[in-house]
């Protein structure tokens, strides 16, 4: 029984490796043979690039100045900066922290399904249809240098971890949930806090809200998350006067309330 066990596990190991390999096929091949796409991926690369060039971290620059049409926090930035120093400047290179942002997610899909659901199938299946889904895999997702797989990636990670959290309240799960929430809105500002309300909601429903509240564990997670968060937008101000305003324009009200707006998507 127990080597039957064994060879019963092992088959299932060597299963999702197989699984991880054929969704590293979709994400990788050709990453890098066509060009930089016009509109957000040229304008996302040229500030990567420039900072690249111009080591400054904290401003963004577009044409050798601080852009003011991109808003959005440098932690994207930052992934390219380092995935250039390594693989260097090459198209493939730009775009791989967006693939393997995607990638990553698949094997998180893979292990919760596994750990949670006690569902190989589940997992495996949620992972090929991730990687199978054009729309996720082409135009401003995982094949281009933008935000959107990256911020996927934090977000679907700070749901998990919380997840994980409401079901064994340790502190272990509640510090990736808050690494999660601040990657996810250093990448793409609100749209990293979109399922913020929804893990309210589900705490609620759960009936661990007052639980939770109690928990001076949450209030630090919050700091945390606000300290960072705040604290760039700060310094960014200090070396880039006028970008905070810019940002809560670009952000969250002229972009929505206006036909056209300065602000990158």
């Amino acid at each position: 029984m127990l080597s039957t066990g064994l060879a019963n596990k092992n088959k299932q190991i060597f299963i999702s490796i197989i699984i991880i390999l054929i969704c590293a096929i979709p994400i990788f091949w050709s990453l890098g043979d066509y060009a930089i796409r016009l509109w957000d991926e040229c304008r996302i690369g040229t500030n990567s690039l420039e900072m690249l060039q111009n080591h400054d971290f904290i401003v963004t620059h577009y044409q050798g100045e601080p852009d003011m049409w991109n808003t959005k926090p440098p932690l994207m930035n930052w992934l390219h900066v380092i995935s250039m120093k390594i693989l260097g400047v090459t198209e493939f290179a730009i775009r791989f922290p967006s693939a393997l942002a995607t990638f990553l997610l698949s094997i998180i899909l893979i292990l919760f399904g596994r750990n949670f659901f006690k569902s190989n199938l589940i997992g495996w299946f949620s992972a090929l249809i991730l990687v199978s889904s054009l729309g996720y895999l082409d135009y401003h997702i995982t094949r281009t240098c933008e935000y959107d797989s990256v911020v996927s990636f934090f977000s679907n990670l700070y749901v998990l971890f919380y997840f994980k959290y409401l079901e064994k309240f340790k502190t272990k799960y509640l510090i990736f949930t808050a690494i999660g929430i601040t990657c996810a809105i250093l990448t793409k500002t609100v749209v990293g806090a979109f399922f913020l309300p929804g893990i309210f909601v589900y705490t609620i429903f759960e009936k661990k809200l007052l639980y939770v509240l109690k928990s001076y564990k949450i209030y630090l997670t919050l700091f945390f998350i606000i300290s960072v968060v705040l604290g760039y937008y700060y310094l960014r101000e200090l070396y880039n006067p006028g970008y905070i305003n810019m940002a809560v324009y670009n952000d969250f009200t002229g972009r929505y309330l206006s036909e056209s707006s300065p602000g990158a998507s």
